[in-house]
This record gives structure tokens, sequence and C-alpha cells, in this order.
């Protein structure tokens, strides 16, 4: 370092290397979020013409590692460039510029790489605006098609506003073996409660969300094809309140499945805390859209499904000029127990219920009057 350039009220460091650098932050002496600071300047300017770290801990995290990066400061203006960090699989490059005074404009540009189940994956991000709300925007260069926009808010209750992703020509079964082939066009859209809206103060973080998805298949098919019978997904996701022994509870509206053959399920359901209730209306749903080992429907009629890690409940009644499906099934560990099943054809009718064991010996007992 030079010890000279103090006299000019600088401090100039030509290399400063250091080997392992742990952080413990102490929790928050009050309830709420951080708030940001008065000032963030140097009493004097800085100048280190390459900072490398080997290893960063915060919180006992994951490791940070192979840091490196030039600092120079005026005191108020600080830039990091040249900026170089792993975490695991993932790699960092870029850039930072921080105005120290209020209200602490940012601009940094970035490039991340790492692979996602295998897939090498290449993302640029831009961010620019205050500490306290900050526009960041994100393209994938490799891996995916798509970009990510979005407003951070990090020292407020929720840590961004708003949110918009865009995903292109998403292949299930290129991301997880087994899964369906489809090529798919995802949009989500959140946007968190507005920092005045007083009817938001008393809900979680998560539940101040609001939330759209619409997602668009183009090449829909039947299910024992390994392909997706439906063609459209739109949903809305509100805050429904709290609920007791749970963080949220979530009204899922507005919900439109669009399937192979102009068939369709509409209707609402509810996600609270680790349940998830629907309730849907069928209606001219074709069966042999959805596998072709099933007969040509149209079925019209409502659809019951509640779920969570130990059960599952379907209830359905469904009709169409040429006959009726009624069930009541449930699934509870490796037993699914069928209360009643009604088919019906014309002047002929199966009614029949049951238990089948999916484990073991798989035994099974049915009982039906046809």
């Amino acid at each position: 370092w030079t010890p000279s350039a103090l006299r000019h009220s600088r401090l100039e460091v030509a290399e400063l290397r250091v080997a392992a650098l742990t952080i413990d932050t102490l929790g928050p002496s009050t309830p709420g979020p951080t708030p940001l600071p008065d000032d963030l300047t140097l009493p004097l300017a800085v100048s280190i013409g390459q900072l490398t770290l080997d290893s960063l801990i915060v919180d006992g995290g994951t490791p940070i590692t192979d840091i490196a990066a030039r600092l120079t400061s005026g005191g108020q203006h600080h830039t990091i460039d040249a900026l170089a960090l792993r975490a695991g699989d993932v790699s960092v490059g870029g850039k930072i510029a921080l105005d120290g005074r209020a209200p602490f404009a940012v601009r940094a540009d970035a490039e991340i790489r790492g692979e996602v189940e295998q897939r090498p994956m290449v993302l640029t991000v831009e961010a620019g605006g205050t500490l306290a709300r900050l526009d960041l925007s994100a393209q994938a260069r490799q891996g995916v098609d798509g970009q990510l926009r979005t407003v951070l808010t990090p020292f407020a209750e929720m840590p961004f506003h708003t949110a918009d992703i865009d995903l292109r020509d998403v292949d299930p079964s290129a991301w997880a073996a087994g899964a369906p082939r489809a090529r798919l066009d995802i949009k989500a859209q959140l946007q968190a409660a507005d920092e005045d809206d007083k009817s938001a103060e008393k809900q979680s973080a998560i539940a101040s969300l609001t939330a759209r998805l619409h997602l668009v298949n183009h090449t829909p098919g039947p299910i024992d094809k390994q392909h997706l019978p439906l063609t459209s997904l739109k949903l809305r996701v509100q805050p429904a309140g709290e609920i007791a022994g749970a963080d949220t509870a979530l009204q899922l509206d507005d919900i439109a499945l669009e399937l192979s053959g102009g068939g369709a399920l509409r209707g609402h359901g509810r996600w609270s805390g680790k349940a998830l209730t629907l309730n849907l209306a069928a209606r001219r749903l074709d069966a042999a859209r959805l596998a072709t080992h099933l007969i040509p429907t149209r079925f019209n009629g409502p659809l019951e499904l509640s779920a969570d890690a130990e059960r599952q409940h379907v209830r359905l009644d469904w009709a169409d000029t040429r006959g009726r499906l009624k069930a009541d099934v449930q699934h509870a560990g490796d037993t699914v127990t069928i209360k009643a099943l009604e088919l019906s054809a014309g002047d002929a009718r199966l009614e029949a219920s049951g238990r089948v064991e999916l484990s073991g010996k798989q035994d099974f007992a049915v009982q039906g009057a046809l």
C-alpha cells in the first residue's frame, strides 16, 4: 500500500488478500423491515487495485468463494468493478456503482453462469434505481428462453414490489425424466400491496401478494402419449387472510384450464398452509382427448378435489347425452378407497365401491352391482 497517500486524504492499496471472512448478523432489535442507512459516505477516498477473498460465509449460509474485485471511491461515489465470485456451481461477474448519499443511487450489471438439472444456464442482469427501490431486469442467454423484470424493495416488508416473468418454449421432458413433452409459454405477474395500503399491514408478507399466471401449450396431446392434454391455463392468486396453524391462506380465483378437444375446467380454489382445495366445473370434456384408450365424451359437471401431504380426495359427477360418471375416491398412504362409483350408459348402470392397496401384495376388495 501507499502510506504517503493518506496525507492527501486517500487510502491506496495495491493488493488486499483475505483468506476467510465469516459474518454473523444480530437479529433486529424491533420487528419489521431493516431501516435504510442514513449515510454511506467514507471519510476519505479509497482505491484498492486488487481485492481477493477466498471464502465468505454470512449467517451460516452457502460459502461464497473466489471473490475478486477492484474498489474505487472518492468518498461519496463508490465503484466495484472487475467483480467475480462463485457460490456452489454458480459464477457471477459484474460491476456495481453506488452513491453514498441519500437516496443512494445504484447501478449494476452482471452475468450469471451455472447449471440447472445439468443444463448450462447464462443470465445477464441489469439493475438501476435506489437502495429503497431498484429496477432489475434479467435476460436468459442460454438454457432457457425468457426474461424477468422486477422492482426490488429490500428495505420494505416485502422485498419486491412487482415481478414479471416471461418464459418461452419450455419443455418439461427436457428438465425432468418421465415428464410429458410440451412447448410451454409461461407468464407470471406478481404484485405486492402498496406500502400505503392499510389493509395489508395485518397480513404476512406472502399474503400481501397478488399473482396472475398464464400458460399456453403449443403441442397438446393425450397423457398416454407423453403429452399434456391442456392448451392453456389461467389463474389468479390473492390473499385470503391469516389462518390458525399456518402462514397464509391464498384464494385461487378465475381458474381456467382449456383442454384438448375444446373441453374446459373452470372454477376456484384455496391454498391454506399445507392443504389445497379446488372446486371446478367441467364443460364439454372429451375423455378420449385426455387418454387414447378412453371413449369420446362431452362431460359436464362438478369436480371437487382436496389434497394435503397425507390425503387426497376427489369427488365428481359428470354426464353427457350418452351417460354419466359419478365417483367419490380417496387416497391415503398406500390405500385407495373407492367410496362410491357409478357408471351409466342408456339403460345400463354399474355401481361399485371398494379398496385397493398400492403396496405389498396389492390386495383389493370390490363390491358392485350391474
